[in-house]
C-alpha cells in the first residue's frame, strides 16, 4: 500500500510538472512562433537587396510592399523568388536547464510567386497580379535537460514546430492622376485547403530514456485580409508611397493529441478545438529620391500592431497572440520598423546589358511580453538584364539579421535569453512576355 502510494504520489508530481511545464513552454511565446522577423514586409530579391525599403517599388513584388506601385509595370511578366534561410540560436538559461549545444536551423522554401497583366481601362493604366507569399515561417525546435531533485531525475526535454502561413493574393494597381497618383489593393487570402496555412507544435519528455510523455498540436487556419496602398508620383525625382494593411479575424481548427507511455494505464488523449485568432493590422510610409538615372535611394517606416493581436480559444478566453498572457494582463508593444536602402544601375551601353547594385541597412524589432525585442539587419545585392528587348531578369540578395539578449520572454521564470543569428538568400528570375 505504501509502495502503491508513493508511485501514484511521484506519477501525480510529475503529472503536475508536464501541465504546469508544458504551459510554460509551449505557450511561453504565445501561440505563435516565427522563426524569422515577425513582420513581413515583402518579398523579391531587388526588394530584400534594398534593406526591404520598396513601398515606393517598380516591379510585381510591389503586390505586397504596396499595390499602387504595380502601375509602373509596362509589360506582363512571371516572376519567382526562391529563400534560403539559416539560422543559429545561442542559448542560455541560469536555471536548472541546461541546453545540449548551439541550435542551427535551415530551411528552403518558394518565396513568392506571380502572374502580372498590365492593361487599360476608361483611359487609365492599370495592371493586375496574382501572386502566392510565403508570409511567415514557423520552424522552432529546442533540446534540453531539466533537473528535477524533487523527482531525484533529469527529463530530457524536446519541443519541434514545423509549419508556415502564405497567401493566395488578387492585386490591382489604378493610375488615378497620369504621371501623378495611383491606387491599389490586394486581397489576401490565408485558407490550408489551397496553400500551407498550418503549424505543428510537437512536445516530449523523456525520464532515463524512456519516453514519459508526448503532445502534439496543430493549427490550421482561414481568413482574408485586404491591403490599400496609394503612390505620389511628387516630380521627376521624389514619390512618396504609403500602405495599409487591414487585420483580421481567422478561424482555426486546433487539435490536441496528449499521451504518457511510460504508464500504460493512461490512455491517449485527443481533443479537436475550434478557435480564432487576431492578425494585428499594419501601415507604412516610404519615400524614394532618383538622385540621378543611375542611382536611386529609399526609406520606409513600418508599423505593426502587434499588442492587438488576440487569441481566443473555445471557451472565449482572449489572450495575447504573442506572449500567451491574458490579453488584459499582458504587456506587448506596437513595434516600429525602419528600412533603408539603394540601387545603383551599372549600364554597359555598348553590350547592351544592365547589372544593378544594391545596398541596405534595417531595423526589425520582433513584438516580446514587456518589451521590445531589437534586431538589425544589413543586406546586399545585384542583378542582371538587357537594356533593350530583355526577355528575363534575374536577382540575387543575401540578408544578415541578429539579435542579442532576445527572447527573454519566453520561460520568464527561468532566466532565459538568446543570440540570434540568422542569414538568408533570396533568388528571383522575371520573365517577360
Amino acid at each position: 500500500m505504501d509502495k502503491y502510494f508513493i508511485m501514484t504520489r511521484k506519477k501525480i508530481i510529475f503529472i503536475v510538472f508536464l501541465f504546469t511545464f508544458t504551459s510554460n513552454l509551449i505557450y511561453a511565446d504565445g501561440q505563435f512562433e516565427s522563426s524569422r522577423s515577425f513582420n513581413p514586409v515583402g518579398s523579391g530579391a531587388r526588394a530584400i537587396a534594398m534593406g526591404g525599403a520598396f513601398i515606393n517599388g517598380n516591379d510585381a513584388t510591389t503586390a505586397k510592399y504596396n499595390p499602387a506601385g504595380l502601375v509602373r509595370v509596362d509589360e506582363a511578366e512571371f516572376s519567382i523568388v526562391l529563400n534560403y534561410n539559416f539560422k543559429k540560436e545561442n542559448n542560455s538559461c541560469k536555471d536548472n536547464f541546461s541546453f545540449k549545444n548551439e541550435k542551427y536551423l535551415f530551411n528552403k522554401n518558394i518565396n513568392f510567386f506571380s502572374k502580372t497583366i498590365p492593361y487599360v481601362l476608361f483611359n487609365r493604366n492599370m495592371v493586375l497580379s496574382f501572386s502566392y507569399q510565403e508570409l511567415y515561417d514557423l520552424i522552432r525546435e529546442w533540446n534540453f535537460i531539466v533537473d528535477r531533485p524533487e523527482l531525484n531525475t533529469q527529463d530530457e526535454i524536446n519541443y519541434k514546430q514545423n509549419g508556415k502561413l502564405s497567401s493566395l493574393s488578387v492585386s490591382n494597381g489604378i493610375q488615378i492622376f497620369p504621371s501623378k497618383l495611383s491606387f491599389g489593393f490586394t486581397i489576401n487570402f490565408l485558407n490550408n485547403k489551397y496553400t500551407e496555412n498550418e503549424w505543428k507544435k510537437e512536445f516530449s519528455v523523456k525520464r532515463s530514456g524512456i519516453l514519459s510523455y508526448n503532445r502534439v498540436e496543430k493549427f490550421s487556419i482561414k481568413g482574408i485580409n485586404i491591403n490599400f496602398g496609394l503612390l505620389w508620383e511628387i516630380n521627376k525625382q521624389l514619390s512618396l508611397g504609403c500602405i495599409y494593411k487591414s487585420s483580421f479575424k481567422a478561424s482555426v481548427e486546433h487539435i490536441i493529441i496528449r499521451s504518457f507511455p511510460y504508464y500504460k494505464d493512461h490512455p491517449v488523449d485527443t481533443f479537436t478545438k475550434n478557435e480564432n485568432l487576431i492578425m494585428p493590422s499594419a501601415y507604412g510610409i516610404g519615400i524614394s529620391y532618383h538622385y540621378s538615372n543611375e542611382l536611386t535611394l529609399s526609406s520606409d517606416i513600418y508599423s505593426i500592431e502587434w499588442n492587438k493581436s488576440i487569441y481566443i480559444d473555445e471557451e472565449g478566453s482572449e489572450t495575447s497572440l504573442i506572449s500567451g498572457k491574458n490579453k488584459n494582463n499582458s504587456n506587448v508593444s506596437q513595434v516600429y520598423q525602419v528600412r533603408l536602402g539603394f540601387e545603383y544601375l551599372y549600364l554597359n551601353k555598348n553590350k547592351g546589358f544592365i547589372i544593378p547594385i544594391r545596398g541596405g541597412l534595417f531595423y526589425d524589432p520582433s513584438p516580446s511580453e514587456n518589451k521590445v525585442d531589437h534586431f538589425w539587419g544589413i543586406s546586399s545585392g545585384f542583378g542582371f538584364g538587357f537594356t533593350n528587348n530583355s526577355l528575363y531578369r534575374f536577382d540575387i540578395a543575401y540578408v544578415y539579421r541578429f539579435g542579442r539578449n532576445v527572447g527573454t520572454s519566453m520561460l520568464q521564470n527561468h532566466s532565459f535569453s538568446q543570440d540570434v543569428d540568422e542569414h538568408q538568400l533570396y533568388s528571383s528570375v522575371i520573365v517577360y512576355y
